[in-house]
């Protein structure tokens, strides 16, 4: 699936549902309840953060993403031909879930704090 990912053609990626969730069972839930009910994306946002992400291995997730206790999560469609179900974390990291497989993406630009609770660690990456 991500085959179809490459540094000469941009990705395709069209949001089909969005919904704002918490996990009120996180330890950190309370730490960051706050920041988590006041952070907004729209679907535009999520399809930009989804373009620019890139793909991360569990090494450079465990080293470089925090997990926060929000996340936005539904649909996309990707390249106008396959369908997924997508969590995007307020701690700058995705999971899109495919029929067979599931990809971890990590945004790893400056500017995250345009769209996100808290940005990577790039002193790790």
């Amino acid at each position: 699936v991500y085959s179809k990912l490459n540094k000469k053609q941009k990705n395709v990626i069209n949001v089909l549902t969005l919904k704002k969730s918490f996990d009120s069972a996180s330890i950190f839930y309370n730490q960051y309840k706050g920041k988590c009910s006041s952070w907004k994306l729209k679907k535009e946002d999520i399809e930009t953060i989804m373009r620019n992400s890139t793909p991360i291995d569990g090494i450079k997730f465990h080293d470089v993403f925090d997990v926060l206790p929000c996340f936005y999560e539904g649909q996309i469609l990707w390249h106008s031909d396959t369908l997924a179900h997508y969590q995007l974390n307020a701690g700058s990291f995705a999971i899109l879930y495919f029929k067979d497989t599931a990809i971890y993406v990590g945004y790893k630009k400056t500017d995250y704090y345009k769209n996100f609770v808290i940005g990577p660690n790039l002193e790790n990456d």
